[in-house]
């Protein structure tokens, strides 16, 4: 097939945050020989340029009041993925294949996968996550999961969980690891050793584990050690919920919507980000953390223990509180060991991670879009 006759359509509502570089990263990572004709719509708020990008999605929602914001947003999703569709059809392209994140189990996105198929347009849809998450919308507008990958010739997946969980639906796969997000790193390592940083940051959900990283900080307060810490919770709860916490100096909870720019400047000054996740398939907080050499602790959920960005002595069992507070301990009484170790792991496999990368997602692409 020419690259003349074929168009690469990504469409992306989530991309701010981690997803901005996520999208960025993908279109750069393509070979623009092969991938000439590319277009990816994303949010009015992206913060990166690029020839292939078009901000469409929330153009307008700075001019209306905070009370209307969700009536919208409601609307403009769907204008938006139904001009895509449309755009999608009467482009002069022969051939075209639309890379689809499935941002939340919406309606639009069932209505939006039926024009698709209506107009006959290759689909292949990224399965971040397969577990039913906590979404901040009405249910009215949810449905089932499955009706919007059913629609798909193509599955992109970043982990087994997600590569098993669609073999049962019996499409095609395609697997590539999830992109090294190329922030401009701008720290001081090891400039809090007088007194330690832990980080939990991103949409603070259920699953995401903040009550057992707060009990933890509060076990540890009633300890002495040789070090001081903090720990930092940051990040926009759904909707009407408040974050319960007992109020100590070294436990600050940043409850409200992070910038990128925040969001970056968060990660980068911390000397560990903490993911006690309960639940989850990918976890694009790590894959920031990774790209801005700060270390990790997670819980053993499969999509961690099997990444070789997480070391396997930071990895505790999920939801277990003692072994948490081990690490934790562990990483304040010894810090400049740990940290050391835990920076150099991150360094020798950033050295192999892209080249890797931009070969499999090349290669990923090719067997999509021929």
């Amino acid at each position: 097939m020419s690259k003349s006759e074929n168009l690469l359509i990504h469409v992306d509502f989530g991309s701010a945050g981690n997803f901005g570089k996520y999208n960025l990263q993908t279109i750069k990572s393509l070979d623009p020989k092969i991938f000439h004709n590319q277009v990816s719509f994303v949010q009015n708020d992206f913060l990166y340029e690029s020839k292939y990008i078009r901000k469409i999605f929330n153009k307008y929602l700075k001019y209306f009041p905070k009370k209307l914001g969700a009536i919208y947003k409601f609307f403009d999703l769907l204008i938006c993925l139904i001009y895509i569709a449309f755009f999608a059809k009467f482009s002069k392209y022969k051939h075209k294949t639309l890379v689809c994140s499935l941002y939340a189990p919406f309606v639009h996105y069932l209505i939006f996968m039926k024009l698709l198929r209506i107009f006959k347009i290759k689909i292949a849809i990224i399965v971040h996550d397969i577990e039913k998450l906590e979404v901040d919308a009405p249910k009215l507008i949810l449905v089932d999961r499955k009706k919007i990958l059913n629609y798909a010739d193509f599955f992109i997946c970043h982990t087994k969980e997600s590569e098993q969980y669609c073999e049962s639906l019996n499409k095609e796969i395609v697997v590539y690891p999830f992109p090294e997000l190329e922030f401009e790193i701008n720290k001081i390592y090891g400039a809090n050793s007088s007194k330690i940083t832990f980080l939990l940051i991103g949409g603070l959900r259920k699953e995401k584990g903040y009550d057992l990283l707060i009990e933890a900080i509060n076990q540890l307060n009633k300890k002495t050690l040789s070090k001081k810490f903090e720990c930092i919770i940051a990040g926009k709860p759904l909707k009407n919920r408040k974050i319960e916490h007992s109020g100590c100096s070294n436990l600050k909870i940043v409850e409200d919507y992070l910038t990128d720019e925040m969001f970056m400047d968060y990660i980068s000054q911390a000397d560990y980000v903490v993911l006690p996740y309960y639940a989850g398939t990918n976890s694009g907080i790590l894959y920031s953390a990774f790209s801005l050499e700060t270390p990790v602790i997670t819980s053993n959920l499969e999509m961690f223990t099997t990444n070789s960005i997480v070391k396997e002595s930071n990895i505790f069992k999920r939801g277990n509180l003692e072994e948490l507070c081990s690490i934790l301990e562990k990483k304040i009484e010894s810090f400049d060991q740990e940290y050391n170790d835990d920076l150099m792991h991150l360094r020798n496999i950033k050295n192999k991670y892209q080249a890797n990368f931009k070969e499999k997602i090349n290669h990923a692409f090719i067997k999509i879009t021929s």
